[in-house]
């Protein structure tokens, strides 16, 4: 963003230049000035991604020993503990590494849960979620195994106590709490989550429990369908979307988010994708090579972390399910408020349009690589040091699978 210091220096110069050439100088000088603002905050967020240490942090999670209990003076239900009154659990347990991509799948599947200040909302989502999982793997020809990966994004409150609480009752391979140090956002607690997720496909999942979970069963039979069809090997992503095309797609948010969502539909057409309308749903389901490909070089970390995938996606010819979900509002939104915020969150993801557009066409950014056996960057490692890698044969397998679409 342009710093005070630097508008206070433009418009210095822009009265001293009026005063020495006149109007039209002043008036070239003017739209000078406006396109280099223009420029720095398009470019903002790719800034920030190159300002973003190279070095990624280890994780690990607490792994609680059989008849680990509260500490005194904690609620029984963590639904109603107060910042005032939460403190962790206490008892036997011990550090682990969490694993990452390089490793097997444990799982069938993972739920990435990016939580920032969620000690309200966040466990009403996991009573529903955890529920709808249990009956479900209970189900004599299911064969879902799960597990949850709750994010905690810098919370200043009790976030990470209530989901360490479910983790020391359920036992860390059924819940586990990833620690941010600081704030990343939503974009960067997911991107971690991912990387760390021992499922076979990875489910990104709002805390708010906005989108009904009982979709997530026809979310993933269509990302098997899309998987089953690639030509790209086991690579799909499952596009939750509110954007309904169906008779049986249901959204009741409120007017303010349906006109943010209209008016961005054609944006995101010419810019990002034109195969998926609703991109900003925060209900997305990633197979475990797709999520090679979609995060390992992340770029946006903040709310316009889903126009990078979805575009990341288009451009490699990954294949993309989008399936109506039922998605409602639920009280205490961050993003969105009141009228101003409508405005103010178009600006700012019509900007992150058009970076990510702008860097990946002028090659500021690129893809991992990947071919139909699989996909690992260099010496088995992922991250911002990936960025900059040959992506030569990536770009060739993608558009390989638009020309055969295409005829």
């Amino acid at each position: 963003m342009a710093s005070p210091a630097m508008i206070s220096t433009v418009s210095s110069n822009l009265q001293a230049l009026c005063n020495h050439q006149g109007i039209g100088a002043y008036a070239l000088a003017l739209g000078g000035a406006v396109l280099v603002l223009g420029l720095a905050y398009v470019f903002q967020p790719a800034v920030a991604a190159w300002r973003r240490p190279r070095e990624r942090e280890p994780y690990t999670f607490t792994r609680y020993a059989p008849g680990s209990g509260l500490a005194p003076g904690t609620a029984s239900s963590p639904g109603r503990r107060t910042r005032a009154s939460a403190k962790a659990p206490t008892g036997e347990m011990k550090e682990e590494s969490f694993p990452t991509l390089a490793d097997a799948p444990e799982v069938l599947l993972s739920l990435v849960i990016p939580a920032y200040n969620e000690e309200i909302r966040l466990p009403v989502m996991l009573d529903t979620t955890l529920a709808y999982l249990e009956a479900w793997s209970q189900n004599p020809r299911s064969s879902l195994t799960y597990e949850l990966i709750v994010v905690d994004d810098g919370s200043t409150d009790a976030t990470v106590v209530v989901a360490s609480e479910y983790s020391r009752r359920l036992g860390s391979d059924v819940v586990r709490v990833l620690r941010l140090r600081k704030n990343r956002g939503k974009g960067g607690a997911i991107r971690e989550g991912m990387l760390h997720a021992r499922g076979r496909y990875a489910l990104m999942v709002d805390a708010d429990g906005a989108t009904d979970i009982t979709c997530l069963e026809r979310l993933l039979n269509a990302t098997q369908a899309a998987e089953e069809g690639s030509s790209e090997g086991s690579m799909a992503v499952g596009v939750g979307s509110r954007a309904h095309y169906e008779k049986d797609s249901v959204a009741t948010r409120a007017w303010y988010r349906t006109v943010l969502m209209k008016g961005l539909h054609l944006l995101v057409t010419v810019l990002i994708s034109g195969r998926i309308r609703d991109t900003q749903c925060g209900f997305k389901l990633f197979t475990r090579e797709a999520i090679k490909v979609c995060f390992t070089t992340l770029h946006l970390e903040r709310w316009g972390f889903d126009l990078e995938i979805v575009h990341v996606c288009d451009r490699l010819g990954v294949p993309m399910a989008e399936v109506p979900v039922r998605w409602q509002e639920v009280e205490g939104s961050k993003l969105i408020t009141n009228k101003l915020d409508v405005v103010l969150a178009s600006i700012g993801i019509f900007r992150d349009m058009l970076c990510v557009r702008i860097c990946y066409l002028l090659g500021l950014w690129r893809t991992a690589p990947y071919s139909r056996a699989g996909l690992w960057p260099e010496g088995g490692k992922f991250g911002t040091k990936d960025q900059g890698i040959d992506t030569s044969q990536a770009a060739r397998h993608g558009k390989g699978q638009r020309r055969r679409k295409a005829e």
